[in-house]
């Protein structure tokens, strides 16, 4: 019975510790950034604060406000033309419609520059943002 606990209980460790490592991965914050490697391109916007990761070719997280609150979108469909990429994503509850255009940018709030506009239509607002592609 005593070995049964302790099989029991290092189970339990083991999967804690394997949601520890999952959790790692979790973003906070409005602006926060996966690591590189999870990350292809991010986007901030302000009034009011966002900003989204594409974490793969087919996921993207989109961060509202300044309580962490994600939102985890998959993509539907996606058409490119010479000026920019147009992207429609679907979470559980939302559709994001998303247009990149590859024109160069410059945020007002941090004065940090960029080489894509971004504008995206989320819950019946219309937000614009500055993006970049990050190096993997």
């Amino acid at each position: 019975m005593l070995k049964m606990h302790r099989v029991l209980f290092l189970m339990t460790l083991l999967l804690f510790s394997a949601l520890g490592r999952e959790q790692s991965t979790v973003l906070k914050g409005p602006n926060a950034v996966p690591s590189e490697s999870m990350a292809s391109f991010r986007a901030v916007g302000h009034t009011p604060e966002w900003s989204l990761v594409f974490v793969s070719k087919k996921e993207l997280h989109f961060f509202t406000g300044v309580a962490d609150e994600r939102t985890r979108f998959d993509l539907i469909e996606r058409y490119s033309d010479q000026s920019g990429s147009e992207y429609k994503w679907r979470s559980n509850h939302n559709v994001l419609f998303l247009r990149i255009e590859k024109r160069s940018c410059l945020d007002r709030t941090t004065k940090e520059r960029y080489d894509k506009v971004v504008y995206l239509n989320f819950d019946g607002k219309e937000l614009r943002g500055c993006g970049k592609g990050l190096s993997r």
